[in-house]
């Protein structure tokens, strides 16, 4: 019989839609919306977490489970009952043969506080103006910013900002705010510092990954291109330190990814440079076809920052005129 560490591997989204589930929309990059598989209903109401590889049906009272649980709710058993337990993974044997997903695991750490900050609160809604500001600023559309960020209200002493909040692959999350002062202008981690991922589609087998270093430079590639595809894979570091375990993560989906293209810092010390190579030496034993991206923003720090320039210029956002190619260079 499949042992339960396997079984949790199998891809819900596969599994949910055998037992009848009708797909809705996705409601963000690792998040799509169904229509349930466990009743009839007019609206849809199952959510799948495509990171995490569980569910949530909103249309009843039991919490977030995983791929054994969906199958204990089909059959209307108990779970966590042994027996239930078992039954499920009897039946999931029938599903050993389909693709395998790499599941994260968030950290039941507190990982909303720092020893300074706090995470009271935080929208999907980006309203507070200086954060709008700073989207104007890099010549962002909101409606993309909101696909990958959120507004956070943070506690600090008695005191409460707004900033931006990027979660990370282990529940942590990258705090930005930009304010009219410098003091106000700061970057943070708040929980587990880790790399964030969006996954491509599970069905893919010929998956181009996408590397960066900072959310923004993501965020601008996604507007500029049109949107993520269902064979690419973004991958944000969100620390050179951390490019190791971009590795490790493109390593762990080899059968997948084919290529990966890099946008590296161009900071004075060398370093975003340095960091990119060092992802270079991991994956070229493994055959995987390695680029980089910087002649997109040559002679400026990273690719936000050079879109700003170059729209300065009249070079608009996703049209990067006939000297500059979007294709790597590998």
């Amino acid at each position: 019989m499949i042992n339960i560490e396997d079984a949790k591997t199998i891809s819900i989204t596969e599994i949910a839609e055998r037992l009848g589930a009708k797909f809705d929309r996705r409601t963000k990059p690792h998040v799509t919306r169904w229509f349930s598989p466990l009743r009839a209903e007019k609206s849809p109401s199952f959510y799948i977490d495509e990171r995490s590889n569980t569910f949530k049906d909103y249309g009843h009272h039991r919490p977030k489970g995983d791929v054994i649980d969906l199958m204990i709710d089909s059959a209307d058993g108990k779970r966590n009952d042994p027996e239930d337990t078992k039954e499920a993974l009897k039946r999931l044997e029938a599903f050993d043969t389909i693709p395998r997903v790499t599941v994260y695991k968030q950290e039941r750490a507190a990982v909303t506080y720092s020893d300074y900050y706090q995470i009271k609160k935080s929208s999907p809604r980006i309203t507070a103006l200086h954060l709008l500001r700073e989207i104007s600023r890099r010549e962002l559309s909101l409606k993309t910013v909101s696909k990958y960020m959120e507004q956070a209200d943070i506690l600090r002493g008695k005191s409460t900002f707004k900033a931006f909040s990027f979660p990370n692959d282990k529940g942590g999350h990258e705090i930005s705010n930009y304010g009219k002062d410098e003091k106000d202008q700061f970057k943070t981690c708040i929980g587990p510092k880790a790399i964030t991922t969006f996954l491509a589609d599970e069905l893919e087998e010929d998956v181009t990954a996408f590397v960066f270093t900072g959310k923004f430079d993501l965020i601008t590639w996604d507007q500029m291109t049109g949107g993520r595809k269902p064979n690419e894979e973004y991958i944000c570091s969100n620390s050179d330190s951390l490019i190791g375990e971009v590795g490790l993560h493109i390593l762990s989906r080899k059968h997948f990814i084919k290529r990966v293209c890099c946008f590296p810092d161009n900071d004075k010390s060398g370093a975003g440079m340095r960091a990119m190579h060092a992802l270079g030496s991991i994956l070229e034993p493994e055959d995987i076809q390695f680029g980089f991206m910087d002649h997109l923003y040559e002679g400026h720090k990273d690719l936000s920052e050079g879109r700003m320039k170059n729209n300065t210029a009249n070079i608009g956002v996703g049209s990067p005129g006939p000297s500059i190619s979007f294709k790597p260079k590998f």
